[in-house]
């Protein structure tokens, strides 16, 4: 495993919403939201755990495993997420707006990594890549 970099997660809300007019969303404040939830493997429970350590049970109304799928049942209003991974526009597929809003206090990174065989070094380009992944990940974070 090659080591790449992390992402913090983050909350993803429909225009309009009363929590994006704040400048940063705590975990706690999630407890009576409806949630769209990512259902891929590792981002569920990374998610979930987090919600758990903070003392928060979900109310899941949906579940899907498509990023874009969860932003566009969050842009029309269905509930709210937690994501990491966030395209360069806040605009659903189908063009509606989002807002995304930082976690307040201390909530950890989801860890990016690229698996590779440990019997065959990375070549060229995928060394090239994971310099090119960690330096873009340094400069968003």
């Amino acid at each position: 495993l090659h080591d790449v970099g992390a992402q913090p997660p983050y909350v993803l809300m429909p225009v309009g919403h009363p929590l994006a007019k704040r400048a940063s969303v705590a975990l706690r404040d999630l407890a009576d939201e409806p949630m769209v939830l990512i259902d891929l493997p590792h981002s569920r429970q990374y998610f979930l755990s987090l919600l758990a350590h903070a003392g928060v049970r979900p109310q899941v109304v949906m579940e899907s495993g498509s990023l874009e799928m969860v932003r566009a049942l969050v842009a029309h209003g269905h509930g709210l997420s937690l994501l990491t991974t966030r395209p360069s526009r806040d605009v659903s597929y189908d063009g509606w707006r989002l807002v995304c809003k930082p976690l307040s206090g201390k909530v950890p990174p989801q860890r990016l990594v690229l698996a590779a065989s440990a019997s065959m070094p990375l070549s060229p380009a995928a060394e090239a890549f994971v310099q090119v992944a960690r330096e873009h990940l340094a400069a968003a974070g």
